[in-house]
């Protein structure tokens, strides 16, 4: 399969798989958000709900990208071919390109903050804006790390789900699950 093919091919699963990323940081904020940090208890309550959010988000990128995989692996074997297992991985970068924006600026910017005003105002901006389209981890960064810093954090979220989509995806082609799949009503 061609390059370009290839990407024009994932372009609805990189959408889907936004759309999951944008509902995830929604419910991941009205999680966070009533209960906070600020005792130890509303503390450890958070953690446990984001870990939770943090498992139905990973829970729901491996539903897609097993089917995904599942119906690519049934394509072609009807083809004669086998799918490209890397499909999968490729549609979760392409997926993380806005979690991969943020972070690095955020990271960057992060680290030269106390250099100007202009760098600490952008600092604030940019740790806003980048833990609201994490907002599903942001509970484990504010009950793990804090606050301040962390910025790495935002550097490893976006890896570790499009690993998962690439090893969904795989799994999806195999026709092995770990995670037991809703069963189809039978027409």
């Amino acid at each position: 399969m061609e390059n370009k093919s290839l990407i024009k091919s994932i372009g609805g699963d990189i959408w889907k798989l936004i759309q999951t990323h944008i509902v995830m940081l929604i419910f991941g904020v009205m999680v966070y958000l009533p209960v906070g940090v600020e005792t130890e208890n509303r503390r450890i309550l958070t953690l446990v709900f984001s870990i939770l959010t943090v498992i139905f988000y990973y829970y729901l990128i491996d539903l897609y990208m097993w089917d995904v995989g599942a119906r690519d692996a049934v394509s072609a074997r009807g083809a004669g071919t086998k799918p490209n297992i890397f499909k999968g991985f490729i549609a979760g970068l392409f997926a993380a390109i806005p979690d991969m924006v943020l972070g690095i600026a955020f990271f960057i910017i992060n680290h030269y903050r106390e250099y100007s005003d202009g760098l600490s105002a952008a600092n604030g901006v940019f740790a806003l804006i980048t833990q609201t389209w994490e907002g599903m981890f942001m509970g484990i960064k504010m009950s793990l790390i804090g606050k301040s810093g962390g910025a790495w954090f935002y550097l490893v979220t976006p890896i570790i789900a499009a690993a998962l989509a690439g090893f969904s995806y795989f799994c999806g082609t195999k026709e092995f699950t770990v995670i037991p799949r809703p069963k189809k009503a039978k027409e």
